[in-house]
């Protein structure tokens, strides 16, 4: 059975979540998150997604963004995926997949949804790009 198209709704906020293989950790430190967010900011800008918010727990990512065209939420995920991966594999060894299956992403309505989701992002993980916001 063919995969179901994703609904992306192009400049409408979305909640996109990657989960760990088996709940594994898919960040063993600060550096790896350093260059998780080196590769979603190349990605992000190539595809032209605005990021709202991010938050890296050891076992996911979450991130809030505004994807510009239909697909370039999903050209943006797996640019980041196959950088990102690449990266950790060179420097931690193994092989296969870091990531649980496809990554799950929901609209999110404008307004009071919005800051919602932006406030569970930031709470999500200490490693999140609330300071960043807050100075």
């Amino acid at each position: 059975m063919a995969r179901l198209p994703r609904l992306v709704l192009p400049g409408c906020g979305h909640l996109v979540v990657q989960r760990g293989h088996d709940g594994r950790s898919v960040f063993a430190d600060d550096e790896d998150r350093s260059v998780f967010l080196a590769a979603l900011r190349e990605a992000a800008a190539a595809q032209r997604v605005a990021i709202h918010a991010y938050a890296l727990p050891d076992t996911e990512v979450q991130i809030l963004a505004t994807p510009p065209a239909e697909d370039a939420l999903g050209r943006m995920m797996q640019s980041l995926g196959r950088r990102y991966v690449a990266a950790y594999r060179q420097r931690h060894g193994g092989r296969g997949t870091l990531w649980d299956g496809r990554y799950r992403c929901a609209p999110v309505e404008p307004g009071d949804w919005l800051l919602a989701a932006l406030r569970l992002v930031d709470a999500a993980a200490p490693c999140s790009s609330a300071a960043h916001r807050t100075g």
